[in-house]
C-alpha cells in the first residue's frame, strides 16, 4: 500500500463545491480554465467582474491532504487541522482501481481508533457527488488517532488505514502547528482524471532499469518526460533517459524511482493541462442559469422571525441499553460443530446460532422417554402383582374358613366324647381329641393374625368365616409384600416422572420443539434430535463469538454476545457548572445531532439524570433514549451532540444553521433574489441545532440558500487570470 500524506495551507471545503458539481454535470472541462457556463461572477456597473482569488496564506483554514492505495481503491483525502470535540469535515475521493472510475454508490466508513476503548465509526451512506463522500468526523480527546477506511464491494470490504492523524487540544495549538507546503508539481484534479482513460502503477525494477509501459512515456519539447504522482492531484514532471524500448515496454536509466507512481494512461492529458494563473478580486454576487441551480441541487428558506429555543450543547456517545445486551452461555458441557453467524451480522428471534454436541441433550430426551417405559413397566406389574395378591389373599382365606370348620368340628366332638364319660369312652381317646382340637384351634390362629397382619379386621374374618361377603375394604387387601413392590415401582415412576420434568424444561428452554417433546412423551424414538441448536432468543446484531468450530465448550462458558439495537442510550457527559442548567431543562425532549448522519435531527427521551459525580472526570452522566433509524445506523461508540432545552426566546430572527458560512474572515449567507445571489455578512447569535440567530445583516422574508451554497462561495472567490496558485474543487 502506497501513502502520501502532508498538510497544506487552503481551505479546500471552500474551493471544493463547485467545480465538483459542474464536473459531474459536464459542465467545465479538463483543467481549471474551462467552460465558463456555469456559476459567473454578476458585473457591476462598468462591466467588471468582482472575484475574489484563492489566498493560501496563514489567514485560512490549516488544512492535510492524504493520498493512499489499498488493493482494490485508492483514496484521496483533504481535511482541516483537527480539533478535538469538533466535528471535522474529511472530504474523501475514492476510485475503483479496477475500473479507474470514481464510486458512484454504496457506502463507506471511517474508523477512528483512539489510544483506548473500541474504534469510533461514521458512516457515509452514499457518495454527494460521484466519487466524493464529506462525512464529518468528531475526534472526542487531542492526541493521535489511527483512521482507517471502510469500502464494501462485491468482491468483499476492504479496509484502508490512513496516516496517523493529529487532534489537538485548542485554536492556538493549531495556530502553533507549522504548515507544510504541497508537493511541487502539475495539478491535475480528480474531476479530470476521472473524465478520462487515467491510470497510475507502480514501476519496477528489471535487468538494472526502471521498466514502464510505453504508453507512460511522453514527448514534451524534444525530451521524452513522465509523471510521477506525488499526491493525490499533484504529478511531478521528470525528464528520462531511455536505455531501450521493447514490445510496448520502456526501459529507463534515470528520472524515476522505484517505489515511484508513474502515469501509465492519461500523461498525455497532463500535458495539455492548462497551468493557468489567477487574480485575486472581490464578488458579491453571482447570477446562475436555472439550469445549472438545478444540477447542484441548490434549494433556499426563509429567514423567519419567531420564537427559538435557547439549548445547552453537549457531546455524548452512543451506548447500547443494558436491557438490550443478551450474553448466552453454555447450558452444559459439549463440543461445538456450527457455527452459524458471526459478528456484525443481524439476526432475528429463532435464527440458528451455533449447533453443539452436548451429551446431556440426549440424556434429557432419554429421561423423557424412560418415563413413558417406566410407566408401562409399572402397569405391568401391579397388574401381575395384584394378580397374585388377590390368589394368596384367597389362598389364606379359604384355609382359614377350613381351619375354622375344623376346629368347630373338633370342638363338638370334644364336648360329644366329654358328655358319654368314662363308661362309654376312655380317657386316653378324649385326651386324643382334645389335642386334635388345640391343634386345629393354634392353626386357625396362627390363620387369623396373618390374615389380620395383612389387613383385615377381626370383623372381616368373623362375617368370612360367618359366611358373610367380605367389605370394600377387605376386598382390596394385598399380602405385604406385593404391596411393598407395587409401592417401590409407584416411587420408581414418580422419580422418573421429576427427572423427565427437570429435563423437559431444560428441553424446551434450549428450543426443543412441544410437539417434538410430546412425541418423546408417547414413545417416538424418531423425534430424538442428536444435537443441539442454540437460537437466537431475540433480534438484533451479533457483537461477539467466543467460540470455533470444534472446540470444546464449558458449562457456563459465554458463548456469543447480541445487542438489540433498535433503541440506543446516548450517554452524555455534564461538567459541575453545567449540572444547573440541566437539571433546570424546560423539556424532557432532547434534539440529537449525529455528524454520521448528515443533517438529520433525532428526538431523545430523558432516562436519568446522575445524582453523583464521577471522581475520576468530574462529570456526571445524562442519559436519554433514542429510536435508531431503520434500526441499525446507530452503533456503539458514534458521536453525537445533544441539544439540552432551556430557555425560549421569542422575537427572534434566525435562518437554518446551514445558511450561514464563514469565508475565513466574515460570517456570511447568500439572499436569493431569483437570477442573482448576493453575498451578504451576517453578524449572529445563540445557536441550536438546526437553526441559527442573525442580530444583523438579513430581514424577516429573506430568502437565503441552504443546499449549495458552499458553490456560491466559491463562485463569489473563483479565480481570475493572472493569480497564481489556483486550486481545485469539489
Amino acid at each position: 500500500m502506497q501513502t502520501f500524506s502532508a498538510p497544506f495551507a487552503g481551505d479546500f471545503k471552500r474551493r471544493a463545491a463547485l467545480i465538483a458539481v459542474l464536473a459531474a454535470a459536464g459542465l467545465i472541462a479538463a483543467g481549471c480554465g474551462g467552460n465558463t457556463d456555469g456559476p459567473r461572477p454578476v458585473q457591476d456597473d462598468h462591466g467588471h467582474e468582482h472575484g475574489h482569488a484563492h489566498d493560501h496564506g496563514a489567514e485560512e483554514a490549516k488544512t492535510g491532504r492524504i493520498t493512499v492505495y489499498g488493493i482494490r481503491h485508492w483514496l484521496y483525502i483533504e481535511h482541516p487541522f483537527v480539533l478535538a470535540k469538533h466535528p471535522s469535515p474529511f472530504t474523501t475521493h475514492v476510485t475503483d482501481l479496477k475500473t479507474s472510475e470514481p464510486r458512484r454508490e454504496g457506502p463507506i466508513t471511517l474508523r477512528l481508533h483512539g489510544d483506548s476503548g473500541e474504534p469510533l465509526e461514521v458512516l457515509a451512506k452514499a457518495p454527494t457527488r460521484p466519487g466524493i463522500y464529506i462525512p464529518d468526523l468528531l475526534f472526542p480527546n487531542p492526541g493521535t488517532w489511527r483512521v482507517s477506511v471502510l469500502i464494501p464491494s462485491e468482491d468483499g470490504a476492504e479496509e484502508i488505514p490512513l496516516p496517523d492523524i493529529t487532534v489537538f487540544s485548542s485554536d492556538q495549538e493549531i495556530a502553533k502547528a507549522p504548515e507544510v507546503e504541497e508537493p511541487s508539481g502539475t495539478s491535475f484534479l480528480l474531476e479530470q482524471q476521472w473524465k478520462i482513460p487515467f491510470k497510475t502503477e507502480p514501476v519496477r525494477k528489471e535487468e538494472g532499469a526502471i521498466l514502464i509501459p510505453e504508453s507512460a512515456v511522453v514527448p514534451k519539447e524534444g525530451q521524452s518526460i513522465a509523471y510521477v504522482q506525488v499526491s493525490g492531484e499533484t504529478f511531478a514532471e521528470r525528464q528520462l533517459r531511455i536505455a531501450r524500448r521493447e514490445d510496448g515496454k520502456v526501459w529507463v536509466e534515470t528520472g524515476l524511482y522505484e517505489g515511484d507512481r508513474v502515469v501509465t494512461r492519461g500523461a498525455d492529458a497532463i500535458v495539455l493541462a492548462p497551468l493557468e494563473e489567477h487574480a485575486h478580486g472581490e464578488e458579491d454576487a453571482v447570477e446562475m442559469d436555472p439550469k445549472i441551480r438545478e444540477a447542484i441541487g441548490l434549494t433556499s428558506e426563509l429567514a423567519i422571525e419567531g420564537a427559538l429555543q435557547v439549548t445547552l450543547d453537549l457531546y455524548g456517545w452512543v451506548r447500547p441499553r443494558p436491557q438490550d445486551r443478551v450474553d448466552i452461555h453454555s447450558p452444559i458441557p459439549g463440543v461445538v460443530r456450527k457455527v452459524h453467524k458471526w459478528p456484525g451480522e443481524r439476526v432475528e428471534s429463532g435464527d440458528p446460532l451455533l449447533t453443539l454436541d452436548v451429551p446431556e441433550w440426549l440424556q434429557w430426551q432419554r429421561d423423557v422417554l424412560h418415563v413413558y417405559h417406566e410407566r408401562e413397566r409399572v402397569t405391568d406389574l401391579k397388574t401381575y402383582a395384584e394378580g397374585e395378591g388377590r390368589a394368596a389373599v384367597a389362598k389364606l382365606l379359604g384355609e382359614i374358613r377350613v381351619a375354622a370348620a375344623e376346629a368347630d368340628k373338633l370342638r363338638r366332638e370334644t364336648e360329644l366324647l366329654a358328655e358319654a364319660g368314662a363308661g362309654a369312652v376312655s380317657r386316653r381317646e378324649i385326651e386324643t381329641k382334645r389335642g386334635e382340637l388345640s391343634v386345629a384351634e393354634a392353626t386357625l390362629e396362627a390363620k387369623r393374625l396373618q390374615a389380620l397382619s395383612w389387613g383385615f379386621s377381626e370383623d372381616d374374618l368373623k362375617a368370612f368365616v360367618a359366611g358373610l361377603a367380605l367389605s370394600e375394604s377387605a376386598r382390596k387387601v394385598l399380602p405385604p409384600e406385593v404391596s411393598t413392590s407395587i409401592r417401590q415401582s409407584e416411587f420408581d415412576l414418580e422419580e422418573a416422572v421429576h427427572h423427565s420434568l427437570f429435563s423437559e424444561a431444560n428441553l424446551l428452554a434450549w428450543g426443543f420443539l412441544k410437539e417434538s417433546l410430546e412425541r418423546l412423551r408417547k414413545g417416538d424414538t424418531t423425534a430424538i434430535e442428536t444435537v443441539l441448536v442454540l437460537k437466537s432468543p431475540r433480534s438484533g446484531v451479533l457483537m461477539d463469538v467466543d467460540v470455533t468450530e470444534q472446540e470444546a465448550i464449558t458449562d457456563e462458558q459465554r458463548l456469543l454476545q447480541l445487542v438489540d439495537y433498535s433503541k440506543v442510550h446516548v450517554e452524555v457527559e455534564v461538567s459541575e457548572s453545567e449540572i444547573k442548567a440541566v437539571v433546570n431543562r424546560k423539556a424532557d425532549a432532547f434534539p440529537v445531532h449525529v455528524p454520521g448522519l448528515g443533517d438529520q435531527i433525532l428526538e431523545g427521551r430523558f432516562v436519568y439524570f446522575d445524582t453523583s459525580i464521577h471522581p475520576d472526570v468530574r462529570k456526571a452522566h445524562l442519559v436519554i433514549e433514542l429510536d435508531n433509524p431503520d434500526g441499525k445506523l446507530l452503533r456503539d461508540g458514534m458521536a453525537v451532540t445533544v441539544a439540552v432545552p432551556l430557555e425560549r426566546r421569542s422575537g427572534v430572527l434566525h435562518v437554518p444553521k446551514k445558511a450561514v458560512l464563514s469565508d475565513g474572515f466574515e460570517k456570511v449567507v447568500f439572499v436569493d433574489e431569483g437570477e442573482h445571489f448576493h453575498r451578504t455578512v451576517v453578524r449572529t447569535g445563540l445557536e441550536t441545532l438546526a437553526r441559527t440567530e442573525v442580530l444583523s445583516g438579513l430581514s424577516p422574508g429573506d430568502k437565503v440558500v441552504v443546499e449549495g451554497n458552499r458553490a456560491l462561495l466559491l463562485a463569489v472567490s473563483a479565480p481570475k487570470e493572472g493569480a497564481a496558485d489556483h486550486g481545485h474543487s469539489h
